[in-house]
């Protein structure tokens, strides 16, 4: 997932595991579908979100009601262009190494609310594929320099179900709104990625 990735990912998990043991922790393996809506400025160009499978680990550091999570996800930013009056279509993958930080409330037993922010970065891998009715065809790809790397804000909504008493069962829902531009400085259209993501999976309580 790349160096910076690994930098992130070992710093907070290091910060995380240093607050005092006496609050409770909570590690998570968790699947992920990821559906990125491009916003292009001043106007849209037809491409769109295509879903794509990610997935990632998440460490949840618990104070009472509160607890503040991090971790790492592997998502791949998936776009898809249908040129009109065509059958062909154009889909655009670029994996990402995503670092969230989250500071969640407990709504309920189940029901928990949280507000943050993210910071991903370009794994290696992208991918762009033409696709007819007849054949498919694949070249390597990269993105933009401006847009190796991605930050923003994030809103979540989870659903944690026990099964055992330090199992949890994980359905979280969140909405990401990027703030950097991933076009390239000198590009007239400035663009944004809106995400939304749907994590699932167990945790384990310690």
């Amino acid at each position: 997932m790349g160096h910076v990735a690994a930098y992130f990912y070992g710093l907070i998990w290091t910060l995380l595991l240093l607050v005092p043991s006496t609050h409770a922790l909570e590690i998570a393996a968790v699947g992920a579908v990821e559906a990125t809506y491009p916003e292009f400025q001043p106007e849209n160009n037809g491409v769109g979100p295509s879903p794509a499978i990610g997935y990632g680990g998440l460490l949840a550091q618990k104070f009472g009601d509160v607890e503040l999570e991090t971790g790492v996800l592997r998502l791949p930013y998936r776009l898809e262009e249908i040129p009109l009056l065509s059958t062909t279509r154009l889909l655009l993958t670029f994996p990402y190494a995503q670092v969230p930080l989250v500071l969640r409330y407990k709504l309920s037993q189940e029901f928990f609310v949280g507000l943050g922010g993210y910071y991903a970065v370009y794994a290696g891998g992208g991918q762009l594929e033409i696709k007819n009715d007849t054949s498919t065809i694949r070249s390597d790809a990269d993105p933009v320099d401006a847009g190796r790397r991605e930050y923003g804000l994030v809103a979540n909504l989870r659903l944690r179900l026990a099964i055992e008493k330090h199992i949890n069962f994980i359905v979280d829902g969140r909405y990401l709104y990027g703030l950097k531009n991933m076009a390239d400085p000198g590009d007239s259209q400035k663009v944004f990625y809106r995400h939304l993501q749907f994590l699932f999976g167990l945790g384990f309580s310690f």
